[in-house]
């Protein structure tokens, strides 16, 4: 088996794999982001007294019940434990798949590192392709899936925990909200900078690794002029962070979901593609470079 070969067929089995499982990572993700959500509904003030005012009633017919010696009634389960259990289970479910699609990339990569790039030198294009493959599946989950979560709460004596808000988006969700409530100009810069900065990118480079000769040569300027840009998205990221820290007290909480760990690690895998394309560039350049003759005086 001739290791073009190997390499198409240990990719084709990576994406097979990675695709159901970036899928699932941002169903369960949004998932439980709706879990939360209907949750924190259910935590009012309201909701609370009367599920309090309900416990203590059937509390007492219970006993009464039993005093009699009478079948006392079932107390059915609350639905507010019932959406915190279903949430909690959607939540393992997402983490399962995430690691899972992590340790699949991993492998990947240093397949990709280690098989390709230093066993065979010549399979460069092949591999850098294949790194801005998997970033772009990595950039889908990253933009899909739940990315930062916020909640503010307060304990109440004998109500017990209220939520007065949540709120958990995603990037996508982020962008869509912010172009639906007016603030037009600020959604358009975290989507220039998040998506379509990052995507011209990734198509950049691999439009270099289709190409030779001259179109080669300006693809590989015009990802050197797109490189000052190239840590504007992880600049999103962190300003969404830091956003979200500033509400971080004693009445609120606030964490980051699976979609941010993806698109950092899409971040890393794109410029690390783009190393090794430079790289290969540079070689070629002073391997291409006829050398001066040399002149000695007589």
């Amino acid at each position: 088996m001739t290791s073009s070969l190997r390499t198409l067929l240990v990719a084709v089995v990576f994406y097979m794999a990675a695709i159901p499982l970036g899928a699932g990572v941002v169903f369960y993700s949004t998932e439980q982001s709706h879990d939360l959500k209907h949750a924190a509904e259910l935590s009012t003030i309201v909701n609370k007294a009367t599920a309090a005012a309900t416990s203590a009633t059937n509390t007492a017919i219970k006993w009464g019940f039993s005093w009699l010696w009478l079948k006392p009634p079932q107390i059915g389960e609350d639905e507010y434990g019932k959406t915190m259990r279903m949430a909690a289970a959607h939540g393992g479910q997402a983490l399962n798949l995430a690691v899972l699609l992590a340790l699949a990339t991993t492998g990947f990569v240093a397949f990709l590192r280690l098989g390709v790039l230093k066993a065979h030198p010549d399979g460069v294009p092949a591999a850098v392709r294949h790194l801005c493959y998997t970033s772009l599946v990595l950039f889908a989950v990253g933009v899909g899936a739940t990315a930062l979560s916020l909640i503010a709460f307060k304990d109440v004596p004998v109500i017990g925990q209220l939520v007065f808000k949540f709120e958990s988006k995603g990037i996508a969700q982020t962008i869509l909200k912010l172009f639906t409530s007016g603030n037009a100009v600020l959604g358009g810069l975290i989507f220039l900078f998040s998506i379509v900065v990052p995507l011209a990118k990734v198509g950049l480079t691999l439009f270099a690794t289709y190409t030779h000769g001259p179109k080669h040569d300006r693809a590989m300027k015009i990802i050197k002029a797109v490189g000052k840009w190239s840590m504007a998205d992880v600049f999103v990221i962190a300003v969404l962070l830091a956003f979200f820290a500033l509400g971080g007290d004693e009445f609120t909480d606030a964490w980051v979901g699976p979609g941010v760990y993806f698109f950092a690690a899409y971040c890393i895998l794109s410029m690390w593609a783009g190393v090794w394309l430079a790289s290969t560039h540079k070689d070629e350049f002073h391997h291409d470079r006829p050398e001066k003759s040399q002149t000695f005086p007589n």
